[in-house]
C-alpha cells in the first residue's frame, strides 16, 4: 500500500468516527416504549468507547447495568411530567440495550455492546413475582401477558399523588408498592389481567406511603397511627385507578 493510500484511509476513518459520534449525539435521548398513562425513555451516557474494526464497522461500547456509564431508563408520567428511574435487572437491561441497537442504531450500521456479567444472584433480587394461569392459556400468550404486566408494574410501582380536600391545603404523597407481587391471567382473550402486590408479613400493607413536605423532604406514614388507615385506603383507590387508566385490561388488587 502506498503512503498516500494510508493517508486517505486515515482520513476516511476520521470522517466515519465523526459521523458515528454525530449520530450518537442525535440519538442520545429518546422514547423506547409508550403507554396510555406514560412512556419509558432512555438516556445514553456521555462516556463511551467507539471502535472501528478492519471492515470499518462501528462498535460503541457502553457500561453495564451497575456502572456509572450505563444507559439510564426513566418512566415519564403523562399527567405530571414526572421522571422516575425505571429499574431493570441485568437481563432486562441487556434486552433493552438490544432493543436500542435494533431500532435506533442498526439502520446506521452501528453496533451497541457492553461486557455482560451474569449475576449469580439475579434470581435473588428483591423484586419478584408469581404467575397464576387460571385458564391454561398457551405459553406464548402467557409470556406476552406476563411481559406486559411486568412493564406496567415497574412503570407504576412508585409515584406521586396529590390529595385536594375542600377544607384544607393540597397535600402531596409518594407511594412505593411492595417488591413482591402476583400476576394473574384469567381470560384467554386478555381482557382480564390482575397485578396483586403481596402484603408484608408483619402488617399486610401492600405499599409504603410518604408525605412530601413543602421543602421536599419525605416523611414515612405508618398505617396504624391516628387516621392513617383511612389515608392508606384512600391513596390505594387512586393507585388502583392509575393502573386502570394506564391499561383498562389490567386491574390492581
Amino acid at each position: 500500500m502506498k503512503f498516500i493510500d494510508l493517508i486517505n484511509e486515515d482520513e476516511n476513518k476520521e470522517k466515519l468516527i465523526k459521523k458515528v459520534k454525530t449520530i450518537y449525539r442525535g440519538l442520545k435521548r429518546g422514547v423506547i416504549h409508550k403507554g396510555h398513562f406514560g412512556k419509558i425513555v432512555y438516556e445514553l451516557p456521555d462516556d463511551y468507547d467507539l471502535q472501528l474494526d478492519i471492515n470499518d464497522d462501528a462498535f460503541i461500547k457502553l457500561g453495564d447495568n451497575k456502572s456509572d456509564n450505563a444507559v439510564r431508563f426513566y418512566f415519564v408520567d403523562n399527567t405530571s411530567g414526572e421522571y422516575r428511574p425505571y429499574e431493570l435487572t441485568n437481563h432486562e437491561y441487556k434486552l433493552y440495550v438490544k432493543h436500542l441497537e435494533d431500532h435506533k442504531f442498526k439502520p446506521f450500521d452501528i453496533i451497541l455492546w457492553f461486557e455482560h456479567h451474569e449475576d449469580i444472584n439475579e434470581n435473588k433480587t428483591k423484586s419478584s413475582f408469581k404467575i397464576k394461569n387460571e385458564r391454561n392459556i398457551n405459553q406464548e400468550e402467557l409470556d406476552k401477558s406476563v411481559k406486559k404486566l411486568n412493564v406496567i408494574y415497574k412503570a407504576l410501582k412508585n409515584g406521586k399523588i396529590t390529595i385536594n380536600d375542600n377544607d384544607g391545603p393540597k397535600k402531596k404523597y409518594r407511594y412505593v408498592l411492595n417488591d413482591v407481587y402476583k400476576l394473574i391471567v384469567n381470560d384467554e382473550a386478555g381482557t382480564r389481567m390482575i397485578i396483586a402486590p403481596e402484603g408484608l408479613v408483619e402488617d399486610g400493607v401492600k405499599y409504603k406511603l410518604y408525605e412530601i413536605q413543602p421543602n421536599g423532604e419525605e416523611v414515612f406514614i405508618e398505617k396504624d397511627k391516628n387516621l392513617n388507615m383511612f389515608l392508606y385506603t384512600r391513596i390505594w383507590g387512586k393507585i388502583v385507578r392509575r393502573f386502570h387508566d394506564y391499561d383498562t385490561k389490567v386491574a390492581l388488587r
